[in-house]
């Protein structure tokens, strides 16, 4: 079944992470099958229930199935990306499989 990984990320001050990981993170998720199918454009985020913080991007990739992202997330391709969104951003990421309707 298809899974899904929703990430929300909040900006710290230093953003140099980001071209590399926006040019090299894709070709990684591809190796494990996954798909981007939709980014935060940069344009605010509006929050519109809850309490929690309003992310500053947002993203929605899909993958065969949660071990394949969890293999994603753990492996030595992505190690240093990961370690820098860490050190720069607060970031949370869900994983769960999906229905459509």
């Amino acid at each position: 079944m298809t899974a899904y990984m929703l990430v929300s990320i909040n900006m710290l001050e230093d953003e140099s992470w980001r071209d590399d990981y926006r040019e090299a993170v894709p070709a990684i998720i591809r190796r494990f099958g996954g798909e981007y199918h939709i980014r935060s454009s940069g344009a605010p985020i509006v929050g519109l229930e809850g309490d929690a913080r309003v992310p500053d991007r947002v993203a929605l990739i899909s993958f065969p199935s949660v071990e394949a992202i969890t293999e994603f997330m753990n492996s030595e391709a992505y190690k240093p990306y990961r370690e820098a969104r860490i050190a720069s951003a607060f970031t949370n990421i869900i994983a769960f499989e999906g229905i459509q309707g």
